[in-house]
Formats: structure tokens, sequence, C-alpha cells
């Protein structure tokens, strides 16, 4: 089955069908977290449950973009710092042994973004990464979108290394 994302331009022009999982690039300021907010929101409308890890940006300020929905069918997944303490945003969270155990009821996953596990992993720990991130979520018949920072020469080689295992890549850019 294909899912909408409630961007008018991506339905249009772009399938997401589900078990799918596609990166979202661009450099810093292109908009990549607010267009995956954006589709966050429209899911949580839906009463569609997301699975959010934030690796970085603070997950309290994830939560506060959603403070004007309902975040009944929302998680967030703190990996951006481990002195965060919230009762609302699941902590100590590793995702190639966690991530199937979370992926109840969700129909859409986020990861803003993979820049982190670009700089820290080799390339084959990479791959396995995304690997296991695409399986768990073609198991749950959800959709995946994960953010990419371009711009920075090491990651950038890296990520045109693995580039292959998405779906969908979705580019944008800033406009001067």
């Amino acid at each position: 089955m294909i899912m909408r994302v409630g961007v008018k331009i991506l339905d249009e022009i772009v399938d997401f069908p589900e078990g799918s999982v596609s990166l979202v690039f661009g450099p810093i300021g292109s908009g990549k977290s607010k267009l995956v907010r954006t589709i966050t929101k429209y899911f949580l409308s839906l009463d569609k449950g997301v699975l959010y890890l934030s690796v970085e940006e603070d997950p309290r300020r994830v939560l506060f973009y959603f403070s004007n929905v309902n975040i009944e069918k929302l998680k967030v997944v703190n990996l951006f710092s481990d002195i965060i303490r919230d009762p609302r945003i699941i902590q100590g969270f590793n995702i190639t042994s966690d991530l199937k155990n979370v992926m109840k009821d969700v129909s859409l996953l986020i990861l803003d973004s993979i820049n982190e596990f670009a700089l820290q992993l080799d390339v084959n720990q990479l791959i396995l990464f995304i690997k296991t991130i695409i399986a768990t979520v073609y198991a749950s018949n959800a959709i995946a979108l994960i953010t990419y920072n371009s711009g920075n020469d090491d990651t950038d080689y890296v990520m045109s290394m693995v580039e292959y295992l998405f779906d969908g890549i979705i580019q944008l850019d800033v406009e001067e």
C-alpha cells in the first residue's frame, strides 16, 4: 500500500510504499527537519503512530514542536544527550536491539539525523545499521525518513557509498 505524507508536492510525485526507507538530505538550513516534522504532524493528525529518533536536537524541543497536536501516538527517543531526563522520552535506546520492540503500532519512523552515525561507524557498520532499520520498517509495514546534513566531505563520501540502500532520496537545497 502507498502511504501519503501530507505534503502536496511529495504526495503528487513520490510514492512511499509501506516498508520503504527514504533519505532526506541537503545542507544545513535547507528544511530537512521542518519537512519531517510536518510529515510527523500529518501522521499524528491521522492518529497514526510515529517513532521519532532525535539525534541532533534536544528531544524536549522535539516534543515542543508537537505541543499543538495530539502526541498520544508519538514516541520520542533520546539519542541526543545522556543527561536529559524526561518521563515522556525514551532513554537508553539501542537502535539495533530495541527498534523492533518499539515499532509496534508505528506507521512512521523518523531518524533526524544519520550524520553522527556516518561519522562514528565504519562503512560496513553503517551498512548493517541501515539494513537493520530497513528490515524493521519493512516488517512493521511502516515508512521511514532519515535526514542527512550534506556538505561535510568525510560524511558525504561515506553516504555516497550507502545511498543505494535507500528506496528513495529527497534532496533539498537552499536558494540564494
